[in-house]
């Protein structure tokens, strides 16, 4: 069963094929499906009060709704790095990131509505531990390999190159879910059957907020220039950045994004002025003829571009 994404202001909603990979991108349009639904974190219609991502409104405050991820906000907490760069030990059914230091469920398990999954997760006991969890779209982003079809590393982890749950949610009817196929992160409706579940185990510590120096902000252990360019192609994209700076990855781009808001999905204070639209990234994809990846702030889904296509900059130094 395909997924089914949120339709914006009550229109019709598509449904997927989650079975089938896509060979070729729709390089030429804008793939993700705007969404008018609230993406309040507090995930209630009609909250009085605006919550970070993993909490909620309760009586006009902020409380907790997953004790894992409350304050992270969204983010990493650790680096984003490249498939060349992560370092994976597979030990029976788990497999273990030395980087991120989060242990995985090495084999996706079949597809369930959204609060199931994160029942299945939370009562799964694998490789002697029992402290298995939902990832968060930050963290399933780590096991991506977006450079391939399916869109991770088949000799590490073993399932469906599917559609698969994050316990990230955009608003009280709809969460990220990231497809393994070809690497896309969309959203869909909780309720759908169509999401597969791959389990995480792994204690996550706060993320602070990102700090102004400047014309740039530090987050994630990177400088980020505050402001972003005009929309350009990819050919004038990587010469906006100056000397030392560079265009980010798409799995730097992940951990810009800001669960607890949209339009644009990021902290509004610390980049003024984000258009809520899309965002190159350095990552390309090879159909016979290489595509960029992209990352819309509009809500911080993500699609393949081609090249002669518009996005805007936003450039990085280490």
């Amino acid at each position: 069963m395909g997924l089914v994404f949120v339709a914006a202001c009550g229109g019709d909603s598509g449904a997927l094929d989650a079975s089938s990979d896509a060979s070729t991108p729709d390089a030429g349009t804008d793939t993700h499906v705007d969404s008018s639904l609230p993406v309040d974190a507090s995930l209630d219609a009609g909250a009085q009060c605006a919550c970070p991502a993993f909490e909620r409104c309760e009586a006009e405050a902020c409380a907790c709704a997953d004790e894992v991820l409350c304050g992270t906000r969204g983010h990493a907490g650790f680096p984003m790095r490249a498939p060349a760069e992560r370092s994976f030990r597979v030990d029976g059914d788990v497999v273990n990131d030395e980087l991120t230091g989060l242990s995985w469920q090495r084999e996706s398990v079949t597809s369930r509505p959204w609060a199931d999954a994160r029942a299945y997760c939370a009562s799964l006991v694998s490789g002697g531990r029992e402290d298995w969890r939902l990832p968060a779209r930050v963290e399933l982003a780590t096991i991506l390999d977006a450079s391939r079809t399916p869109s991770f590393d088949a000799a590490v982890f073993a399932g469906a190159a599917d559609y698969v749950w994050t316990a990230s949610r955009l608003s009280d009817v709809a969460a990220y879910a990231i497809y393994f196929g070809q690497g896309e992160t969309v959203s869909a409706g909780i309720d759908v059957g169509g999401g597969h579940v791959r389990c995480v185990a792994g204690e996550r510590a706060q993320v602070p907020r990102g700090t102004v120096e400047g014309d740039v902000v530090v987050h994630g252990g990177l400088r980020w220039e505050r402001l972003a360019s005009e929309a350009v192609p990819f050919s004038e994209a990587t010469s906006v950045c100056g000397e030392g700076a560079r265009l980010p990855t798409l799995y730097e781009l992940h951990d810009l994004v800001d669960e607890a808001r949209a339009r644009p999905a990021i902290d509004a204070e610390l980049f003024p002025s984000t258009p809520s639209a899309r965002f190159w990234s350095a990552t390309e994809r090879d159909f016979g003829e290489i595509v960029q990846w992209i990352v819309d702030f509009t809500d911080g889904q993500t699609a393949l571009l081609e090249r002669g296509g518009l996005a805007h900059v936003r450039c990085v130094r280490e």
